[in-house]
């Protein structure tokens, strides 16, 4: 196995900025409670990492949401669609996969045209770019950490 170069420190700047956002489950409802889910999200958060090709800082899953630490290597709109899609399809997929009936009606909802959908997140957008000293983001982390 070849070996690889480590990637270069990420410097927050005008040019590099850091992206903070929170992930909330439809409705603010607990899907994040069971280990099994949380494993499911990190996996998709991963997954979303890799064909995102930013970096993740810190995270932490609450019962209701998560917040996350990245860098931002295209639109914060991108990073967010990417994370917000693959862990909502991962976590939708698994509760289908294991006949979670009650949790799923709690995901429904109708769209524009009055079908009905599975959706796992709200709609707003819940994110900032920032720069910042390196001691901002120490406390965002920090903070992120202690959740």
């Amino acid at each position: 196995m070849p070996l690889r170069s480590m990637p270069p420190k990420f410097q927050i700047s005008r040019d590099s900025q850091a992206l903070y956002f929170t992930v909330v489950a439809k409705n603010r409802l607990p899907v994040f409670q069971s280990d099994a889910i949380k494993l499911v999200s990190c996996h998709a958060l991963d997954e979303a990492r890799k064909s995102g090709n930013f970096l993740i800082f810190a995270y932490v899953i609450m019962p209701d949401h998560l917040h996350l630490l990245t860098d931002c290597p295209t639109t914060s709109a991108d990073v967010l669609r990417r994370v917000k899609g693959l862990i909502g399809r991962r976590v939708i997929d698994y509760l289908k996969e294991h006949d979670y009936q009650s949790s799923l009606a709690k995901l429904r909802t109708r769209n524009g045209n009055g079908n009905t959908v599975t959706r796992f997140g709200n709609r707003r957008r819940t994110s900032f770019r920032f720069l910042a000293r390196r001691s901002l983001c120490k406390r965002l982390i920090t903070f992120i950490s202690t959740q």
